[in-house]
């Protein structure tokens, strides 16, 4: 693949995967909040469905990435360990919470069991939103678009 290609399926998935998590996140908190069983199991539904593109969506994101890296900087390494913590919590944690939550919303169990999974996911959601702006930030700097920090006087 052309690196110009890579840099721009890069740059293109680390804006819909965050978002995608996001929506996640806000999606959950609004049914919540609402209280209705019917917008409950619609959210976890939807979300359900569309780890179909969220999961290709970070597959790309760092196969990407590691075909750009060429991990001899600090920063990159960095970001390496942090996209293989993120990989690892999506697919152990997140998913099945995710999967979970839509068979009980679907069968009418919201009850304790829900709720514990349901904080699972929003926490854990929330870890894997952040370790992403995180690696955004060090791409940013990596690729020259980020401002140098001035020194303290």
């Amino acid at each position: 693949m052309q690196r110009k290609l890579l840099q721009t399926t890069h740059a293109v998935t680390a804006v819909i995967a965050p978002l995608l998590i996001l929506t996640f996140l806000i999606a959950t908190i609004v049914a919540e909040i609402n209280g209705s069983l019917a917008l409950i199991i619609m959210v976890k539904r939807d979300i359900a469905y569309s780890l179909l593109l969220l999961l290709p969506t970070m597959a790309a994101l760092g196969i990407s990435g590691t075909r750009l890296s060429n991990h001899q900087n600090t920063l990159e390494s960095t970001k390496k360990l942090r996209m293989a913590f993120i990989a690892a919590n999506g697919v152990l944690i997140l998913v099945p919470c995710a999967l979970s939550l839509y068979w009980l919303a679907n069968h009418g169990l919201i009850d304790s069991r829900f709720y514990i999974i349901q904080a699972l996911e929003l926490t854990f959601g929330c870890v894997n939103l952040i370790l992403i702006a995180l690696s955004i930030r060090d791409g940013l700097k990596l690729s020259g678009h980020m401002p140098k920090q001035r020194a303290a006087l």
